[in-house]
């Protein structure tokens, strides 16, 4: 957003507040209370659009505030009126309860529409691929098969009760399809293992019990490519972020023995616990 949009959104987002503020305190008691800490939900839900302002984002949270905002009046029929019995006149309830609905349509149908060009511009020519396998009903343009090998090995050696440390430059995916029980670190480990704390944790949670099963995923090796829309690479920074996976396996390679293999993944189980530190670096 530029700063002018900036100033306007801030502008309008406050107002907005100080008016449901403002009908909260027509209520009393936990009526009042529920409506006065839904505001700063509301405001939450504005997060994407603000990260990423395209108007996609704004339909779609559009379609969600609009009725949550019919929560701040005092309808007719209420089993609660207002501590001073004021209630809506009962003709322009549904009058306002229709006006929001037909926002909400709007919005809905302004990013099913825009959703539908950005496919056309972005996806439709390039080849597209189900995942039928993984059981999606949605098509992908990455292909299946790497994904589905990865997870169907990890499916075969993982026990219901492992910790599961996954490696993978695919970790995202990969923990979403799996679903483990338990992890050692994070859901998306390649991102959030960036400080020497968060490498200790998953590096003792990793040997500290029998019952963990460590994937390491030989893609982490693998350089990256170039692509040719970025006006400077960045394959650089992709592959110094792989390669914390890479010193991460090397690390635990002393404390841990290879228990099976595949074309893709490599697995490991800790020799048994450890009460060593991770080595400096």
């Amino acid at each position: 957003m530029t700063m002018h949009d900036v100033v306007w959104f801030f502008m309008i987002l406050t107002a907005a507040h100080v008016i449901l503020l403002g009908l909260s305190l027509l209520f009393s008691g936990r009526e009042r209370a529920l409506r006065l800490v839904c505001i700063p939900v509301l405001a939450l839900l504005l997060v994407k659009y603000i990260f990423n302002p395209a108007a996609p984002h704004l339909y779609l949270v559009c379609t969600l505030l609009w009725p949550m905002c019919l929560t701040y009046l005092p309808w007719p029929f209420s089993v609660r009126t207002t501590p001073q019995g004021w209630t809506m006149p009962w003709p322009s309830a549904p009058l306002l309860a229709a006006l929001m609905l037909y926002c909400a349509i709007q919005g809905g149908l302004a990013y099913k529409e825009q959703a539908r060009d950005f496919r056309s511009i972005f996806i439709n020519d390039f080849e597209i691929n189900k995942w039928s396998d993984l059981g999606e009903t949605i098509n992908f343009i990455t292909p299946e098969k790497p994904v589905f090998d990865r997870v169907m090995g990890i499916r075969k050696y993982i026990n219901p009760d492992d910790s599961l440390v996954l490696l993978s430059p695919y970790d995202q995916v990969l923990n979403f399809y799996v679903n483990p029980r338990k992890i050692c670190g994070h859901f998306d480990l390649l991102s959030n293992l960036a400080t020497r704390d968060s490498a200790r944790k998953v590096f003792e949670c990793a040997t500290r019990s029998p019952q963990v099963l460590i994937v390491y995923d030989r893609a982490a090796e693998t350089p990256c490519p170039t692509d040719l829309l970025e006006a400077q690479s960045h394959c650089a920074l992709k592959a110094a972020i792989k390669g914390n996976l890479v010193d991460m396996r090397a690390k635990l390679l002393p404390f841990v023995k290879l228990v099976a293999s595949d074309q893709n993944l490599a697995f490991y189980r800790p020799i048994g616990p450890s009460s060593e530190k991770l080595p400096a670096q």
